[in-house]
């Protein structure tokens, strides 16, 4: 019996130290196949390989190398709920982020640094768009009204009231005398930014519309 025994413990141990061999060799050959995909550009493929390296031997260099597949040249830090809009002004100077408790931060994309902060919305911001000029920033979510907030403070300087529903996208015209919105109340209002009235309501469409986009050389509007 205490021969069994014997023999069963060093079958395990045989087992085990096998086990421990296939996982190293299994580290290495992965490890030196991400590094060779990173270096032509497959960072897919690297981060799938390192995801499947066992987790017991991973060391600083499968560190070193899941950091190079992050390509991000900035991670901007700053929400405390989950971030719903992005937007970027003309220039590429400021970026701004808005998120689901209604808060809007303007970023320098240079530095990454946080420019300013308000509460925009009480509750999530579904619209966020800068005016073609960069003087402006427009927010809108379910208060049905859009909000437009000078950047250089983020007070407000006007609103505009209309929508039925929420507000779910907001584009101004590329020479920014219009602002398009678009509302779960199945329409679409184009505002005049001189008069800050609404000028034209689209009423064709049959549910709730989410999205818009203006043509950059031609006066057409999608929806």
């Amino acid at each position: 019996a205490e021969d069994a025994n014997r023999i069963a413990i060093e079958k395990g141990q045989q087992e085990a130290e096998a086990r421990a061999a296939a996982e190293l060799e299994l580290y290495v050959s992965n490890v030196r196949l991400a590094s060779q995909s990173i270096r032509q550009n497959q960072f897919d493929v690297a981060r799938a390989l390192l995801d499947a390296c066992p987790a017991a031997y991973r060391n600083w260099e499968w560190g070193w190398l899941v950091q190079s597949c992050n390509r991000d040249l900035a991670t901007l830090r700053g929400h405390a709920a989950p971030v719903l809009k992005v937007a970027v002004n003309h220039d590429g100077g400021l970026a701004a982020s808005a998120d689901a408790s209604g808060t809007v931060i303007l970023w320098d994309i240079e530095s990454g640094d946080e420019v300013r902060r308000v509460s925009a919305l009480d509750g999530p911001v579904f619209a966020l768009c800068f005016s073609p000029d960069g003087k402006y920033i427009v927010a809108a979510g379910k208060a049905k009204e859009v909000t437009v907030r000078t950047v250089d403070t983020l007070e407000p300087a006007f609103s505009l009231a209309g929508h039925g529903a929420a507000v779910n996208a907001a584009a101004y015209s590329p020479d920014g005398k219009l602002l398009a919105t678009a509302s779960s109340d199945d329409t679409v209002r184009v505002w005049n930014m001189e008069t800050r009235e609404s000028a034209t309501i689209l009423s064709e469409h049959l549910n709730d519309v989410v999205a818009l986009a203006w043509a950059a050389t031609k006066p057409f509007l999608v929806s």
